[in-house]
């Protein structure tokens, strides 16, 4: 059995790095973030996160790139689209008195899309979100499986979660080069 574990992973690899090796249109990811992976007992705040992501190579450059870039004949845009499903705990979830709590418990799922661009010496992204908070995510019922399958202790205060809530947010960010010399790069970035 472990033969055929070890000769699938290297076989995986294999298709990975032949597969970073080409140059691709479309990305696709697979993130699962948590703390549990470091087997590390300590289950708090930023809890875990699953999130899916597509990364596309634009076919043509756009009216709004070529104006940001004019100068810039080697500027590229990609398209970004992720689902998320996160969730957040109190700095000790085995609390069970809510005046204990210094956050709430809260679930986040949202969809987001985000445009970027990327010439010699800048990167514009905008990005926008649309989700939900609370217990429409589903995210109780998950970490009480997720602990269950691990053997950790279940987080107690998922009854004085937030309540369901509609969320959306939107971001712009920017990234300068200042400075570049043949050592060092100096940037900013807002």
């Amino acid at each position: 059995m472990k033969t055929r574990i070890c000769l699938l992973l290297i076989g995986f690899v294999c298709l990975l790095t032949k597969a970073q090796s080409q140059s691709l249109r479309s990305e696709v990811n697979l993130t699962i973030d948590n703390d549990a992976f470091l087997f590390s007992a300590v289950d708090r705040y930023y809890s875990s996160g699953i999130f899916a992501t597509l990364k596309r190579k634009a076919n043509r450059r756009s009216a709004l790139a070529a104006r940001l870039f004019k100068k810039d004949s080697t500027s590229r845009e990609h398209f970004y689209y992720q689902f998320a499903h996160v969730f957040f705990t109190p700095y000790n979830p085995k609390w069970t008195n809510p005046d204990q709590f210094d956050r709430p418990y809260a679930g986040w799922i949202y969809l987001q899309t985000v445009w970027q661009g990327t010439g010699k010496k800048s990167v514009l992204r905008l990005s926008a979100d649309l989700g939900m908070v609370g217990p429409a995510t589903k995210v109780q019922p998950l970490q009480s499986w997720w602990h269950d399958v691990l053997g950790f202790r279940k987080p107690r205060g998922w009854n004085h979660q937030i309540n369901n809530s509609p969320s959306l947010h939107a971001s712009l960010y920017y990234l300068q080069r200042l400075v570049h010399h043949e050592n060092s790069e100096i940037y900013w970035e807002t």
